[in-house]
């Protein structure tokens, strides 16, 4: 089929104008068969790539499996009650992306405490993507809630690799706790060194400059 094969190539090239390609494929294929789930998917992530999410949720039927990508677009388009109502209807277990989405949610309604149980239990998987960027989250939840200080000294114990002391740093820092800030990278300076030993010098002295930099940072 030569618009499957089409649209194939346009979902690997992924720039706008590609996009702007791809959903006219689409809309070609589905013309003549509406009930292609896979290309009705596809037609949904274009038009989310470009930015048309009120187009999106207009879709007919929406595509089954879909839930992030409506609550995704309720979000984007400043809907949080019909995002957090699609978000909640999702069966358990939750994926991390659901869960993140959930937590921004969450925040954007002004419900801090929930969106920080749910960035902290992220959190918990040391090995989760994009842990900077959860940590900023779960920062400015605390900031928000006004339960930084507490909520970090709460946390600190039970973090023992770098990354989770080194982490627990950072937020005790954006909330201006700068005492605890300096003992988390200490400890994280001593567990460096063990943690990345097999992994060669280099490695070391990359991180160690990176807390270094806090550290003085915290101590100025």
């Amino acid at each position: 089929e030569p618009l499957y094969k089409e649209l194939d190539s346009v979902i690997k090239a992924g720039d706008d104008e590609s996009y702007e390609r791809g959903l006219k494929i689409a809309n070609e294929i589905l013309a003549s068969a509406p009930d292609d789930d896979l290309v009705q998917k596809c037609r949904l992530s274009f038009l989310i790539q470009l930015g048309r999410f009120d187009e999106a949720l207009a879709t007919t039927p929406f595509p089954a499996d879909s839930v992030f990508e409506r609550a995704y677009c309720h979000y984007r388009s400043g809907n949080m009650s019909a995002a957090l109502s699609t978000l909640q209807g999702e069966r358990e277990p939750r994926s991390p992306r659901i869960l993140r989405l959930l937590g921004q949610v969450h925040y954007r309604l002004e419900d801090y405490h929930s969106a920080i149980k749910v960035f902290e239990a992220l959190l918990q998987d040391t090995q989760i993507p994009d842990r900077a960027e959860l940590v900023t989250n779960l920062t400015a939840a605390y900031a928000a809630a006004g339960t930084g200080r507490d909520r970090v000294k709460q946390l600190a114990p039970s973090d023992s690799t770098y990354e989770q002391l080194y982490n627990q740093a950072c937020m005790a820092i954006a909330v201006e706790d700068y005492a605890s800030a300096e003992n988390l990278l200490v400890q994280g300076r001593t567990v460096c060194r063990v943690q990345f030993a097999d992994e060669g010098r280099g490695v070391v002295q990359a991180e160690m400059l990176i807390v270094s930099a806090q550290l003085a940072y915290v101590r100025q």
